[in-house]
């Protein structure tokens, strides 16, 4: 941001990845041309750095709760809406838990090095309950740990999830060291596809203590290079991904006239249920009935709304 008065080569560069970490940890980097994005961070370093200028001013500098929330959030790089805060002063854990876990429709999938906030495991088992898909994979280390949420998840902790999430352990040489979550990468009709990233662990420490930065991405491409990078680790770990798309009852990643069929097979004819209840209930008002085949019939040959694009699911 210093060097010239062009704005074309300024990078922001962020993510899970330190500089000293071992080559055989699990991370992730973004790399962001954006002068805007990069003033935000300049911003936020300066805070810390004490002056705008080359040499620190440590009477001045400010870090952890003694920071200010400063620096401007929103932004719009190559068409693709963008996120941006930083911790403790910006609420981010909110954010997090708000922004990005209740946006779900129909699937979360995190990869994740520390997991210990409750109340972000609560934000999504509310949407697992509303039968969205959440899957991940804790960093070993903590795994059934006193305080990682990975005890929820499995239904062993204060808090168990009924029935318990698919999450495993990660299998990776080194550590798993990505703080990642993608919210329905599938969702293809009019939903918003995120991505989650940053330095910030989903912890009391990361978010309310540490100077740490989250990005949240919406951005279906994106969203894609992450999930190709979840299921890697998530099968690795020991489990089988399985994506929704909505009206997709036969899980042949297609919605077309096979779903309408296996829909009156299911309500008529004691034929089988789609697997996950989210991909049927189509109108989202709660269950699988006749209304559901005649909201597909209306997408399919008449130009209606697509599966699941009303609102959310209390």
């Amino acid at each position: 941001m210093r060097d010239s008065t062009d704005t074309i080569n300024d990078y922001v560069v962020t993510g899970s990845y330190n500089l000293a970490n071992e080559t055989n940890d699990a991370n992730n980097v973004v790399v962001v041309q954006s002068h805007a994005l990069a003033l935000a961070y300049t911003m936020e370093f300066e805070e810390m750095w004490g002056d705008n200028d080359d040499t620190p001013n440590p009477s001045n500098a400010r870090f952890g709760k003694r920071k200010t929330d400063n620096t401007p959030h929103h932004f719009v790089i190559g068409g693709i809406p963008v996120d941006l805060y930083f911790s403790p002063s910006d609420s981010a854990t909110m954010h997090l838990r708000v922004d990005v876990v209740g946006s779900a429709d129909q699937e979360i999938d995190f990869c994740i090095f520390s997991f210990t906030r409750q109340d972000v495991s609560d934000s999504m088992k509310s949407r697992y309950d509303n039968g969205v898909l959440v899957q991940g994979v804790f960093d070993s280390a903590d795994w059934l740990g006193p305080y990682s949420e990975s005890r929820d998840m499995t239904g062993d902790g204060e808090n168990p999830w009924d029935p318990p999430a698919p999450v495993y352990p990660d299998q990776v040489s080194g550590m798993l060291h990505h703080k990642y979550m993608i919210v329905d990468p599938w969702e293809i009709w009019d939903g918003d596809p995120i991505v989650e990233t940053g330095s910030m662990n989903w912890s009391t420490r990361g978010g309310y203590k540490n100077d740490e930065n989250i990005l949240i991405i919406h951005n279906k491409g994106v969203a894609n290079l992450y999930l190709q990078e979840f299921v890697a680790r998530y099968e690795e770990a020991g489990g089988t991904y399985s994506g929704i798309l909505c009206g997709d009852v036969t899980g042949d990643w297609q919605v077309n006239f096979s779903d309408i069929l296996y829909l009156g097979n299911y309500l008529f004819n004691s034929g089988p249920p789609p697997n996950n209840e989210s991909v049927g209930d189509v109108n989202h008002d709660g269950e699988i009935n006749v209304l559901d085949i005649s909201y597909l019939s209306n997408f399919l040959y008449f130009s209606g709304p697509p599966p699941c694009s009303s609102s959310k699911r209390p």
